[in-house]
């Protein structure tokens, strides 16, 4: 999707449109993500994965899956196989955490990873600061809605 050299982020579902958003707001830091919308799990793209973990050498997952037993699991699991040598770091993963999808507003709040948490975690990775909270002082929605351009279906 994106071509960069700084870091590999592969996205799944709906957390490739907050990927979009996070890969946005780096951009303004000079960091250039290699953004992979994985659209299929099997097959899987190993082969642009690996390749684009050999050119950064860093690697975030973006699941909406629970973290155990994840398919971001089995990509950091592929990749720190095949491509051990070539990653500076350990690869990191954010997904759903361990525990049942909450049913109220307000335990939504910290349930579902967004585009900041995205910025955070590429920062963290980076060892710089990518000003994650600027994603939150432009939004005038909800935290349980995806963004003003979002019309449905609920």
């Amino acid at each position: 999707m994106n071509s960069g050299d700084d870091i590999t982020i592969v996205a799944t579902s709906y957390l490739t449109i907050e990927a979009i958003h996070a890969v946005n707001h780096i951009s303004q830091f000079d960091v250039k993500a290699d953004l992979i919308d994985l659209r299929s799990v099997k097959p899987i793209e190993w082969d642009m994965i690996l390749d684009s973990v050999s050119r950064t050498g860093r690697l975030l997952v973006l699941d909406t899956a629970n973290m155990t037993g994840s398919v971001a699991g089995e990509i950091i699991a592929k990749v720190s196989c095949d491509a051990y040598r070539q990653l500076e770091q350990a690869p990191v993963r954010l997904t759903y955490p361990d525990t049942p999808s909450p049913s109220s507003f307000a335990l939504t709040k910290y349930y579902y990873p967004r585009a900041e948490d995205i910025v955070a975690n590429v920062g963290a990775m980076l060892h710089r600061d990518l000003k994650p909270e600027r994603l939150l002082e432009g939004r005038q929605v909800p935290h349980d809605i995806p963004g003003e351009w979002f019309t449905g279906p609920f």
